[in-house]
Formats: structure tokens, sequence, C-alpha cells
């Protein structure tokens, strides 16, 4: 397998990797995109052409040797469209990111914006431990995956402008959300719980 350690990769770069195999990432940035205008932006995505599951603590992205005792997301669009599907980009393939550790329990603005957007064949999402949310930070994230059927986000406060708007949209008509226990606050629908979800 092809190495990449303690290199600087920009563009496209492609790692051929065969079943059972793993590949591991590390970083030292704030964040993976430099905001929403499509014309201008430039955002990070990786992709592959087989099923694959990620998993690891995504903050080993942003601190290379101290992210375990990371919990905060400082800049906007830290991890916009990460796994996103764009057309004949992105991400297909992605089956499960049950195994992915979103460990920030401080949100910045759209950090997780379209994160998995498109990921059709995405069955299990990471655990959402977050209490409270921030502008934007949810938008689309799982929009237009389709056999996701399971979530579990702790959220307890959901007021900030925008946050989980189409979060949700286009997943499995049945599943199940698992919410923190005195969360109250969910409304029903692509921009909270599905309405067919228990």
């Amino acid at each position: 397998m092809e190495s990449y350690e303690k290199q600087t990769i920009s563009g496209d770069v492609e790692i051929n990797v065969f079943t059972g195999e793993k590949v591991r990432f590390w970083g030292d940035n704030d964040a993976y995109s430099d905001g929403i205008d499509v014309s201008k932006d430039k955002h990070t995505s990786i992709s592959s052409s087989g099923n694959i599951k990620i998993y690891g603590n995504i903050m080993s992205l942003i601190d290379s040797d101290g992210f375990n005792e990371l919990k905060e997301l400082t800049k906007p669009y830290t991890f916009k469209g990460l796994f996103a599907t764009d057309g004949e980009h992105g991400n297909k393939y992605l089956t499960d990111a049950s195994g992915l550790l979103l460990s920030a329990t401080t949100l910045a603005n759209s950090c997780y914006y379209s994160m998995f957007l498109g990921c059709e064949k995405l069955e299990t999402a990471p655990m959402l431990p977050a209490e409270t949310l921030e502008p934007y930070c949810y938008e689309f994230m799982f929009s237009g995956c389709k056999i996701l059927k399971s979530l579990t986000c702790l959220a307890t406060d959901i007021s900030a402008i925008s946050c989980t708007v189409d979060w949700l949209n286009g997943v499995a008509a049945e599943g199940t959300f698992t919410k923190a226990a005195s969360m109250t606050g969910w409304a029903q629908g692509s921009s909270g719980i599905p309405s067919g979800w228990t």
C-alpha cells in the first residue's frame, strides 16, 4: 500500500486499497472547507469506488497529536461535505459510519454542513454527542442517505438558526431516533425527527 505519511497532499490523490486493507488519515488543519459559496468553495472530500466503512476520532484531522483531548471546533465549515456525494464526485459507497467518533462537544457554525449528503448506501451514522447546536451545524448532514434508519443525537438546545434544516431529508421511511432523555423540543419531519421514525 502507498504511504503519504507526513506529506502535504493537494489536488486529487488516488490510493489503491484492497479488500481488508485500511487507510489512516491525520491532519493539522482548523477546517477542511473555506465556505459555502460554491463558485469559490474549496473543500476536502474523501471518496471511494467500492464499499467502505469509516471509523476513528475525526478530531485527528484537526490535531494529529492532541486529538484525544480536543473537544471544540472553532472554524466554520470544519468538515463541510467531507464524505458527501456531489454528482459524479464524492462517496457513493460509504456504508457504515457508526465507528466514526465525532467527539466535539462544542461546535462551530456549519461545522458538519452536508457532511454525508447523498451517501445513499449509508446504513449507520455516527453518534452526535454535542448538547448545544450552532447555526447551520447539521444542515443537510444526512440528506439523501436513502437507507439510513438509525441516529443518536444528544442535543438539548436546538434553538440556533437552521441548525438541523433538512438534515434527515430523504432518509429511510422508518427508523429509530435516540435522543437525550430530557429533550422534548424535537419537531417532526426532515428538519427534526422523520415522521415515520420512532
